[in-house]
């Protein structure tokens, strides 16, 4: 099986805030988001080359530990439009949070887990 490789190469903390609830008797839970950027991949594995239209989409999760375990996955969002180098991932609880990107390809063949990144927010 031909793995795709995906390079993550920046993270970026845009802001840290405070959500509000209606119920002023609940304290407001501290959250902020994240900007991640990536390079889609250009060649596979085995060096044949592959385009953005051969690829189906991209998967972010977003953990708690740095680790894969899905047991402390915080949030996965797919991202079907290949186009996007791009995302903004909102509403993530206070702490260390740790980023890590897959990608799928037309086949259904998925990639590695990229590099791992982490930020306090």
């Amino acid at each position: 099986m031909n793995k795709l490789p995906l390079i993550l190469l920046s993270l970026i903390l845009v802001g840290c805030g405070g959500s509000s609830s209606s119920d002023n008797s609940v304290a407001p839970i501290a959250t902020c988001s994240a900007v991640l950027t990536w390079e889609p991949p250009y060649d596979r594995i085995d060096g044949t080359p592959i385009t953005t239209e051969e690829l189906e989409k991209f998967t972010i999760y977003v953990n708690r530990r740095e680790s894969v375990e899905e047991t402390t996955l915080v949030a996965v969002i797919d991202i079907t439009d290949t186009n996007i180098i791009t995302w903004r991932v909102d509403n993530l609880p206070k702490g260390q949070k740790y980023f890590y990107m897959t990608v799928t390809d037309t086949d259904g063949r998925t990639s590695t887990f990229s590099n791992i990144l982490n930020k306090l927010c």
